[in-house]
């Protein structure tokens, strides 16, 4: 057998070993994906609910739970702690 011939079979082998690695990570229905536990929620602001305009240059939380919103007019903090 020649040195083309088997690294041809190797890299073969190495795809076929790789795609198994994937489809062993993958999830096995989207039911598993609906039961993990997310803890991330999304708010939406705009100016007519207090932001000076529309787009956010900066954003973050303080230690007792305030989210200041930065834009290129002006920081606001978040009254809602819960947000």
């Amino acid at each position: 057998m020649s040195a083309v011939a088997s690294s041809g079979r190797v890299r073969k082998i190495g795809v076929i070993w790789l795609l198994l690695l994937v489809a062993a990570c993958l999830p096995r229905s989207t039911q598993a994906l609906n039961d993990l536990p997310f803890q991330y929620t999304r708010q939406v602001w705009h100016i007519q609910d207090g932001l000076p305009e529309e787009t956010v240059q900066a954003v973050q939380q303080t230690p007792d739970g305030y989210l200041w919103i930065g834009t290129t007019a002006d920081f606001r903090a978040s009254t809602d702690r819960d947000s």
